[in-house]
């Protein structure tokens, strides 16, 4: 929720209509129908590295086929 509310929009700029609906989000908890949590908690490159991190991403579309995906965790 901190990660949504703090969203600097000349950063990533979206349509009202997604800004909305990820503020939305972070004031009631709540994701729209079309919305999409993923994370990663760690992978392998390449050179078979192990990494152990934390992404989390939250995708709302905005009609079939336009969307947009937010960071909200990355470590």
């Amino acid at each position: 929720m901190a990660a949504i509310r703090a969203w600097t929009r000349s950063e990533y700029p979206v349509s009202d209509t997604l800004f909305k609906a990820f503020q939305d989000v972070a004031v009631t908890g709540k994701m729209p129908p079309a919305a999409k949590l993923t994370f990663l908690n760690s992978f392998e490159n390449y050179n078979n590295f192990h990494f152990d991190m934390w992404m989390v991403d939250l995708t709302i579309m905005e009609d079939a086929g336009r969307g947009f995906t937010y960071r909200l965790r990355d470590c």
